[in-house]
């Protein structure tokens, strides 16, 4: 835990640079110690390095801040008639920071802090300046952190200890490392401890303790329970539960990653550092790559510069909370973004990173945010050491995506648990031709085997159309047969076939008889936890309202909230970012949520380990989203020994039904082996295939599917 492993810059400018962001806070996580003298206090500030603060006081140090409050006129005409102490005008004016509307972010941080000024890690004085009667505002601004390991970094100039000063000002500061400037380092520490132990030897200045009436007014945002805030600022069990926390360490087995991880990513950069990470849901190839980047970073001699994309602004995200435990602080990219100036932030970080005025950034993205004009526009003018790393790569041989790949990255690596795109040869082919070969494939079998995933029991749930949905469903065939075009010798869709076939696959997910079933299974779990739900986007009609239309996920909630009594909530891309969070959390917790009911929204990268039974309602005939949605129940938690999936199989008809129809059959030959399919890839893996294999060889049977049928569907399909 040494400041040495940090690339900690001599000079700081906000125009390129988020100062708190960039060295203030990823010091602090190093630290034991943080000593800061500076005007301009305010209750944000404090509520912006509260996370850093967090990290010292988990580390075992301390915090000591200097602050000199904003006196309004007033305050100071009070002083200067005699209506008014200089404490009692000290006391307001900071009380006045904390007269506002917080939201549940900054509740939780205030909680945070709470516990750190009456535990005694924080303690806070107040400067002013003399003159006679009145009080002027103590304007200097010095800093020095220190780690375990005796290192000291102390820093000046003109940031103050202000949101504005860490988010609007254009503000600087010069920093000197004691292993590098041992002389300018100590002399500006003897400047703060002559503040703090000596004020009295320092001219016209003053300093009072924290006032009784403002600690405890930060005091009143104590929770009882602090544990919830430890996992939400430390988050310590964050990567499957592996050995020990990740760090900066010059030897990867020190932070955390497992042989597989440390031999995927030698292999990577024995080709070069291109490649591709084949691993299998939740077998951490979030934190493999970030091995990798550090891997790269020191064959680099530390210059490079990161670009990192993936599908979704939530998983921007979630790779921005991973990064904040290596060190990293990116700028975030996407219509929403905290980041508000990252597009100013990202140009200039290019144009000093190819003049060699700065030696690192990091940008993360998502897919849409990449492609656009100016982004393309700016990153293609990288030049020198540049990574592109896609998370959840199989995105990439889409044909507008896979266009806005830029030559001009000299290191390339894909992240995938299914790179092999679905029926697109020529998309899966792209992905290959840029990112070159697997440098791992760690399958699931491999991974529950050794443990690094939870074994599972799979148990397929046959359901069948009702005659109404069948109709339909016959319909629907006859018209997809209809509009089906040859060209160049091949057969496929026109444009209404495929509008009528996604309304056939809508049909199928969205069967009535799945609620009855998913009602009958779900009463043996009426009073557990840990329960996820996947919906699919179909309407469905209700039983009793004269067919009206409802959404399948309105439909599940109603079903299971109001009729069976439980405590859910849904997880979809409807809830802002922050309610997910919030959601997740509670969930995990088992605080009042036993069951989340999802739609798409979980389907890629989203991590929630405890997760112990998953009930699927609806799949694709796409491979990778059933086999995601498997990956989301089999991650390691505390506690699971193994997991469960009820995977609900839809017939045409009833599996018992004596006289089957010949249309029947020959229209649901596709659905019928693209469920056996599915079957067999889920039964395979779990601890109990022989009751899937019974399921298929009765499907099979009546509906006379022969081996023909099924080696066709294989060469057809792939592997897959």
């Amino acid at each position: 835990m040494s400041f040495k492993d940090l690339k900690i810059n001599n000079f700081y400018r906000s125009h390129n640079s988020d100062i708190a962001r960039d060295f203030l806070t990823p010091v602090m996580m190093k630290s034991v110690n943080y000593r800061r003298a500076v005007g301009f206090f305010s209750s944000s500030s404090l509520i912006r390095t509260s996370y850093g603060m967090s990290m010292i006081a988990k580390n075992g140090g301390n915090i000591k801040l200097i602050v000199s409050p904003r006196l309004s006129k007033e305050d100071v005409e009070a002083i200067e008639y005699g209506y008014s102490t200089r404490e009692e005008a000290i006391e307001r004016a900071l009380l006045k920071e904390f007269d506002m509307v917080f939201d549940i972010n900054q509740l939780n941080r205030l909680n945070l802090l709470s516990h750190l000024i009456s535990s005694n890690v924080l303690d806070i004085k107040v400067a002013v300046t003399l003159n006679t009667n009145s009080i002027g505002m103590y304007h200097e601004k010095i800093g020095y952190l220190e780690d375990s390991e005796e290192n000291k970094v102390a820093f000046m100039g003109s940031l103050n200890e202000s949101n504005n000063s860490f988010s609007d000002n254009f503000e600087s500061i010069v920093v000197f490392k004691s292993w590098e400037s041992e002389e300018r380092t100590e002399e500006l520490i003897s400047f703060f401890d002559q503040l703090w132990d000596k004020p009295e030897e320092v001219t016209n200045i003053k300093i009072y303790n924290f006032p009784s009436a403002v600690k405890n007014k930060i005091i009143k945002y104590k929770k009882n329970d602090f544990l919830l805030e430890e996992e939400f600022f430390f988050e310590e069990e964050f990567h499957l539960k592996e050995d020990s926390e990740i760090t900066s360490n010059n030897d990867n087995k020190e932070v955390g990653l497992h042989d597989y991880q440390i031999e995927a990513i030698e292999s990577w950069i024995d080709n070069n550092a291109r490649g591709i990470f084949d691993m299998a849901t939740g077998t951490g190839k979030t934190y493999t790559a970030f091995g990798a980047i550090k891997k790269l970073l020191e064959a680099m001699e530390n210059r490079l510069a990161v670009v990192m994309i993936c599908p979704l602004q939530h998983l921007v995200e979630q790779w921005e909370e991973e990064a904040e435990k290596f060190g990293i602080f990116p700028i975030t990219g996407f219509s929403s973004s905290n980041q508000k100036d990252w597009f100013t932030k990202l140009e200039n970080c290019v144009i000093d990173y190819n003049d060699g005025i700065i030696d690192q950034f990091y940008f993360f993205t998502t897919n849409s945010t990449f492609k656009s004009k100016k982004v393309q526009k700016i990153l293609s003018r990288l030049n020198d050491n540049s990574l592109f790393i896609a998370d959840e790569a199989h995105n990439i041989g889409a044909s507008e995506l896979s266009k806005s790949l830029l030559d001009n990255f000299k290191f390339r690596l894909a992240l995938s648990a299914t790179v092999d795109r679905h029926r697109d040869v020529e998309g899966t082919s792209v992905i290959y031709d840029y990112f070159g070969k697997k440098c791992i494939e760690y399958d699931l079998e491999r991974a529950i085997k050794e443990k690094k995933l939870t074994p599972y029991k799979y148990y397929p749930i046959i359901v069948n159309l009702n005659p109404d949905e069948l109709a339909k469903y016959l319909e629907l065939t006859r018209e997809i047969g209809r509009n089906m075009i040859s060209n160049n010798g091949t057969t496929k869709l026109n444009k209404y076939g495929e509008f009528k076939a996604i309304e056939r696959a809508r049909l199928i997910a969205g069967a009535e008889n799945k609620i009855s079933e998913l009602k009958q299974y779900m009463s043996g779990y009426i009073n557990k936890y840990n329960i996820l739900v996947y919906c699919g986007t179909a309407m469905m009609n209700t039983i009793d309202d004269d067919k009206e239309e409802i959404k399948q996920i309105n439909y599940v909630c109603d079903v299971l909230g109001n009729e069976l009594g439980m405590r859910i909530d849904k997880y979809t891309s409807q809830e802002s970012v922050a309610e997910r969070k919030t959601i997740k959390q509670r969930f995990e917790k088992g605080d009042n949520i036993q069951a989340l009911v999802a739609i798409k929204c979980l389907d890629e990268g989203v991590n929630i380990p405890s997760i112990k039974t998953a009930f699927i309602l609806a799949s694709s005939t796409n491979p990778r989203e059933y086999i995601q949605r498997r990956g989301r129940v089999l991650r390691l938690f505390d506690g699971k020994d193994f997991a469960e999936i009820f995977d609900f199989i839809t017939l045409p008809v009833h599996i018992d039904s004596e006289n089957i129809d010949l249309e029947i059959v020959k229209s649901s030959k596709s659905l019928l082996l693209n469920e056996i399919n599915r079957v067999s890839t889920f039964a395979k893996s779990s601890l109990n295939p022989t009751n899937s294999e019974f399921v298929i060889e009765k499907i099979r049977d009546k509906f006379k599917l022969d081996e023909f049928d099924v080696v066709y569907y294989e060469e057809k399909n792939g592997e897959d």
